[in-house]
């Protein structure tokens, strides 16, 4: 399980990522997590003012996973993540101005490079994600440093369309077990052990 957050500063542009349980975040119905892990840098620190954060569309995608063990994406658990996501910052984010994205008009003068660096703020999600997870994956450049950025070029349009001083990025892509592999791990459990269980029939 892992999802990612990012937020782009507005003077220094900084990568802020978050991978936290869904169980504690989204409380969706039947889903279950046992991990949280938060990894950040310091944000700059506002005394006069509250900062604005613009929360952007977030890339939530649930699937559920079958006895026979095959994904299927579940909308009903997608909306639902979404809307507990957007609560729960609310909450977390008490202590600045937290407002919702909304889209320039296809017209707008930089409609194009404001879709391009929401694009690359879901990949760097990614390999952020993957770089501090999983050692083979990881960078040699970063040498342990939490340092990742857009660069100011390819944030200005952003900044310039909301005003904002930060805008953060949401990216949750996991699987939980419907009723009947949960059902059939008991029963597998119950016939052959705990030992089998958890050899046989992964989480």
């Amino acid at each position: 399980m892992g999802g990612n957050v990012a937020v782009l500063g507005s003077k220094s542009v900084s990568l802020w990522v978050v991978t936290i349980t869904l169980a504690a975040v989204l409380a969706v119905t039947g889903c279950t997590a046992d991990r949280f892990f938060v990894r950040s840098p310091d944000l700059p620190r506002y005394d006069a003012q509250k900062p604005t954060i613009i929360l952007m569309p977030p890339d939530v995608l649930l699937f559920e996973l079958s006895a026979g063990g095959f994904l299927t994406p579940n909308g009903s658990w997608t909306e639902t993540a979404k809307e507990h996501m957007g609560h729960h910052l609310a909450g977390m984010l008490e202590g600045a101005i937290l407002s919702e994205y909304r889209e320039p008009s296809p017209n707008s003068r930089h409609a194009a490079e404001i879709t391009q660096a929401i694009a690359v703020s879901i990949l760097m999600g990614t390999v952020i994600k993957d770089h501090h997870s999983k050692p083979v994956q990881r960078l040699p450049n970063k040498q342990g440093r939490f340092d990742w950025s857009l660069g100011e070029e390819a944030v200005a349009p952003l900044r310039l369309h909301t005003g904002a001083d930060h805008a953060l990025f949401l990216s949750v892509h996991d699987s939980y077990a419907d009723v009947s592999r949960i059902v059939l791990q008991v029963v597998v459990g119950v016939l052959f052990g705990p030992s089998r269980l958890l050899a046989g029939m992964p989480r």
